[in-house]
């Protein structure tokens, strides 16, 4: 498998994880600690941390792959 076949399936399970990171968040907010007894309160509250969590580890990884890309188009010598 070529490196750049294996970077992206690690990408792709990294991002999954992130996922069911976020999943899990929700429903220890949601549920475990009994979120749901706050009607719409809880159910907001639970979703916005878990989407704050999963922006956290998402925002990173998109910068590095803008950075990385853009420091790729800079060492061209011939535009698109």
């Amino acid at each position: 498998m070529n490196p750049a076949a294996r970077d992206a399936i690690e990408r792709q399970a990294s991002y999954e994880q992130i996922y069911r990171m976020s999943g899990r968040l929700f429903w220890k907010f949601y549920v475990k600690k009994q979120g749901f007894r706050e009607g719409m309160h809880g159910l907001v509250c639970s979703a916005l941390f878990a989407w704050v969590h999963f922006l956290w580890y998402t925002i990173p990884k998109t910068l590095a792959r803008v950075t990385a890309l853009g420091s790729i188009l800079k060492r061209r010598k011939k535009p698109f």
